[in-house]
């Protein structure tokens, strides 16, 4: 319970000495909310897509050209792979300008 004091003096000393403005202490609106928006989009299609891929390699639909949805299969589940490191390299770039703005 004292930490807790002695933590909310110290940053009222700093609020003001100025160190910590009041545009600071409110939460900004969210930069980049689009690509907020989408990367979790993008997560989520390219499992279902994974997903897919993989059923359609246990569970060929046709008989005759299994080497074509052997194929199919590995560039889908490829394909996902790939969105899915997309996704997360959207976060990455948020993450990175999140932290930049801090300093």
């Amino acid at each position: 319970m004292e930490e807790k004091q002695t933590l909310e003096g110290a940053i009222s000393e700093k609020f003001k000495k100025g160190a910590i403005s009041e545009k600071s202490k409110t939460k900004n609106p969210s930069k980049y909310l689009t690509l907020k928006i989408l990367s979790p989009l993008f997560k989520i299609l390219a499992w279902v897509l994974v997903i897919f891929s993989f059923m359609l390699l246990v569970f060929p639909t046709t008989e005759g050209a299994i080497e074509l949805t052997t194929l199919q299969s590995l560039v889908g589940i490829l394909s996902g792979l790939g969105l899915l490191a997309f996704a997360e390299l959207i976060k990455v770039f948020c993450d990175i300008e999140k932290n930049t703005r801090k300093n």
